[in-house]
Order: C-alpha cells, then structure tokens, then sequence
C-alpha cells in the first residue's frame, strides 16, 4: 500500500487487486490427513481484507474528538470510528495510559484527549483507515470508515497484498511441492503457513501414514498492518494427526524478521525468496532436537509442566490446559510435554497461540 498525505483511498470497492497466484494449481493434498488450503479462497480473503484501505500522516491538530462518541474527525478526510487498538496507541502516542481513559466516561475521555492532542499539536502520526465500502444500517451518516491504526510517521508497512507478491513467488518456485496448510487473516496480524510435500519422522513413521510421530515441515509467516508485530518467517514443523505447529529458528535467530522501520524492500524480498531453502536445509537438525526430545524422560510430568508455565509466566489456566492434553496422549518425555504444550496453544487466539508454538520451538532447541 502506497503513504499517502491526502484523503485518497488506495483501493475503491470496485478496483481489481493483481492475482499473482491465478495461474498456480492448489496441491489436493499431501497426504490423506493434511488437506489444503485453495490457493484462489486465500488470495479472495486478503483481497477482500484490502478493500477501502487508505494510510494518511497528519499532526494531531487535524485531529477533532467527536463529542459523546468514540469518534474523530480527520481533517480532510472525514469521520472515523476508532478501533480499540487505535484507541490504545492513541493513547501511548499522547503518552497518557489507556486504561485509566478506557474507565472515563465518554465526555471526560474526549476532553482529556483534546488537551493532550493540543500539547502535541505539531507532532505527527500515521493513521491507517479502512473506508466503509457499503454503509450498514445504523451507522452515522458522517462517519466513512474506521480508524485501524495510530502509528508513528516514520512506520513503514509490509501490508497483505505485498506479501501476496512474495508468497506467489514461492508458490511458482515449488509447483506442487508446496501448498497452504492455514491463513488467518485477521484485523490486527496475519498468519499464513506453508508446508512442503515431503516430510520427516521419529522412528520408523511416515507423515503420509498418520502416525502420531510424523510431521511435515514448511515456513511461517507473520505479519501486522497495524503495529503488533513485526514480520517474521520462521522454520515450522506440523504434526497432521492433530494438527498443531512448532516454529522454530536457525541459530537462534528467525529465517527472516523486520521491524516497521527503515525497510530496505529489494533486500527482504530476496531474504524472503531464500528462507524456503534455508528451511530444508534446517530439517535435519529440527529432526534431531525432536529425537531428542524423545530420548529425554521426564519423571512426573504434572510438577514439571506447572514449574515450565511458572518459569515462563503463563498462566495457571493454561497450566491446566496442558495438563488435561498430556494426559490425553501420556508420553513421559520432553517429546510429550512439547505435544501438550501444542495441543493445549491450539485453543489460544492466533497471536498467543503463535508466540506459544514460537516458545515450544525454543524449548526443543534446548538441551535436555
């Protein structure tokens, strides 16, 4: 999505969005327990996503708080509805605290926030807008969208539609070989894991027969339009049999990961193109932490997982969680923590379940 410094939309419900996959044929399957995304649904998703979107750097004397709604008037532009997570990083630009204003009644809110926008008036912000396409019965005749984001000017975003580009590439690169296994494309990140045909096994198993030690390998990418997370590719493995997904890294370190800043995008186009490689390549050893991890005991189990919740400040509802996955599939080893962890993490919303699969991939990585 191109910045701009006036009040046009970079796409109009009515425009095309170049399909870099149209002509790429979706893998039925890798096997009869991984199905596949469609290729043409994923790309129909985040197109859909990215109708009305418009970016906007203004000072925050452009900025008028309409009074008894949560809603601003930006000069030029119009009337938006905040979001929550605009609302927050309102807040943090003003440097005020987002959960004292959240308990302001609505009149008190909008004056504080008027005060601290003139005590700031010359800074400026990035605002991302998405532009309601059709208005919804009910809605303020005023207001023509909502107010995604409240960012520094200096953000630079990696949005959906260029990573479409990337991912296109891959697609092309690895015809057949490589497919979709999810994509959540949700308001504030972006996960989308692809996974290769081919796989790797404990023991004697193979991916293709369903055994519970069989697992695919690909790459995981996330992403945020909107200031949560940078973007990020990492190494993953997937256990099909009840679908949950280990990231990992290589020497510590993601195959790719860029803050919002200073983006060089000829350079990370082409670290994204040799992170696929880079996560074949990276097969052998994740093989090995996972043998590993079955050759490491673990005498009681129970005790374990609440000091490994404790020691990494999750909390003691999600303790339970994984207690009750363990015991659904009590293997007495490191390899079994690891498989609760993830069965327990597939309950989690998309970021924290995420950053949890991120998390088990470190504890592999470790030694016994």
């Amino acid at each position: 999505m191109k910045l701009v410094t006036t009040a046009v939309p970079v796409v109009e419900p009515d425009d095309e969005i170049n399909n870099p996959w149209s002509a790429l044929q979706t893998p039925e399957s890798f096997g009869e327990h991984l199905q596949l995304k469609s290729f043409q649904r994923v790309f129909e998703r985040i197109a859909e996503k990215e109708m009305g979107k418009m970016d906007i750097i203004v000072p925050f004397s452009d900025l008028v708080f309409v009074e008894d709604t949560g809603s601003i008037d930006v000069k030029n532009v119009g009337r938006v509805h905040m979001s929550h997570l605009a609302f927050t990083q309102l807040c943090t630009r003003l440097r005020i605290p987002p959960d004292y204003m959240e308990r302001c009644p609505l009149s008190l809110r909008n004056s504080n926030l008027s005060y601290w926008v003139e005590q700031n008036d010359e800074r400026k912000v990035m605002l991302r807008i998405r532009k309601f396409p059709v208005r919804k019965q009910g809605e303020d005749k005023k207001t023509i969208g909502v107010l995604r984001a409240v960012l520094p000017q200096t953000y630079d975003p990696i949005d959906n539609v260029r990573i479409i580009d990337w991912i296109g590439a891959a697609l092309d690169a690895h015809k057949g070989s490589l497919g979709i296994q999810s994509a959540k494309i949700g308001e504030v990140s972006t996960h989308i894991r692809l996974l290769f045909s081919d796989g790797f096994s404990i023991g004697d198993s193979d991916p293709r027969d369903q055994e519970d030690s069989g697992f695919y390998y690909g790459v995981h990418i996330s992403d945020s339009e909107v200031g949560e997370r940078g973007f990020a590719a990492y190494p993953v493995t997937f256990r099909p049999v009840v679908e949950t997904g280990f990231l990992h890294t290589v020497d510590g370190e993601p195959l790719v990961a860029q803050r919002h800043i200073h983006i060089d995008f000829k350079s990370l186009k082409r670290d994204f193109s040799e992170c696929f490689a880079a996560a074949k390549e990276n097969v052998e050893t994740v093989t090995e932490q996972w043998q590993r991890a079955v050759d490491t005991p673990i005498s009681e189990p129970h005790s374990y997982i609440r000091k490994f919740i404790r020691h990494h400040r999750l909390t003691n509802d999600f303790a339970e969680s994984v207690i009750v996955a363990f015991d659904a599939e009590p293997v007495r080893s490191k390899f079994g923590i690891a498989l609760a962890l993830s069965r327990a993490a597939t309950k989690l919303p998309i970021d924290m379940r995420v950053d949890t699969e991120s998390l088990i991939g470190g504890y592999l990585a470790e030694g016994a």
